[in-house]
Formats: C-alpha cells, structure tokens, sequence
C-alpha cells in the first residue's frame, strides 16, 4: 500500500473471495504485472509477469535481497496510485482509480471525524481489497497506530483478539457488528 505507489506502481487489492474468472478479468483489466499471493494461484499465474508467493520463502528472499531505494521523484499527487475493483453488482467489476491524493484525502479525513494516535491499537476488520480497509491501514500508518489484522471474519475470534491484544479501534459494516454483539452476549468478554 506504501512501497508500489511511491515507486511510481500501481496496486490492484484483489477480492480473494471471487472466483477465478473474476480475478482474471480483473488482473486483465489492470494489465496487472506482478501478482502477490498466499497460496499458489494456479492458472492465474499465466496472466502476470511475476508471481511472488507469500506464503514460501519467495517474500521474504525478496525482502532480504532488496536494497535501500528512494521515492519516485516523478510521482505526483494525481497519479494513479491504486486500482479498486467493484463488486460487479451490475454487470463486469469496473476499476475505481485512486490517486495518491485521493488516498490521502480517505486517510485524512477519517483522521478528521475518528482520531486514533499511537496509543491505539488498530483491529483491521474491513478487508484490504476494499477501500475501506485501505483507508484504515494508510490513516494508521500517518498515525503510527500499531494495526491487528483479522484473517477472517469469526465473531468470536475478533472479540477474543479484542481482549488479547488491546483493540482500541476498529472498523466493520452493522452486520458484523450485530454478529459480534450476538458472539459477546453469549459469552461476555472484557
């Protein structure tokens, strides 16, 4: 969410939950070039230039063999920075283009009207293929906020992991909150 837009790329969060042709169409439509994944992504790999696996030791050589760069001194505020694809409610998903400004603006302006400071501890609920959950890592990174991620969305484990680590914030739609306040009245949690 940092590192690509500085150097001048593009990211394309994708919707782990679609199915195979809804992220070729989507990695198509980006002309994607570099594809991340945490588990082998089978015929998709096809559509890319490189796929880096997260789940081997491909991140983490990558990281280590990776030497000090500086930002793209071409970058400007109203270059693409992000790609975020729709849910296709109405037909094909169609690719909302983010600026590094209207990135900043998001990350501002949920400072503005929600405040979180280094004392927080931030439970990232909201998925990161969406602009929501973008938003909140990009606000807690200008914030120094320390962030928890949530693999998956169980009631349960997120009140458990609220208690565990100090959750001080958070961001979720009213059905996972209904869903949480349900888990919470059948088993009381500090």
């Amino acid at each position: 969410y940092c590192a690509a837009p500085a150097a001048g790329r593009v990211v394309v969060p994708l919707n782990f939950r679609w199915a195979d042709p809804e992220l070729a169409y989507a990695i198509r439509d980006a002309d994607a070039k570099v594809l991340f994944a945490d588990r082998d992504p089978g015929p998709l790999a096809d559509l890319v230039d490189t796929v880096v696996r997260l789940d081997t030791d491909d991140y983490e050589s990558l990281l280590a063999g990776a030497g000090e760069t500086e930002f793209d001194p071409e970058v400007r505020p109203e270059d693409l920075a992000g790609l975020f694809y729709t849910g296709g409610t109405t037909g094909a998903s169609k690719g909302v283009m983010l600026s590094h400004a209207n990135l900043i603006a998001n990350a501002y302006n949920s400072q503005m009207f929600w405040p979180v400071g280094p004392g927080d501890v931030y439970q990232v609920i909201a998925p990161l293929f969406h602009a929501a959950g973008s938003t909140s890592v990009l606000q807690c990174i200008y914030r120094g906020v320390a962030q928890v991620l949530v693999p998956a969305f169980d009631p349960p484990a997120i009140l458990d992991q609220i208690e565990r680590e100090g959750i001080t914030a958070s961001l979720g739609v009213p059905s996972m909150l209904a869903a949480q306040v349900e888990a919470q009245t059948a088993n009381p949690r500090d």
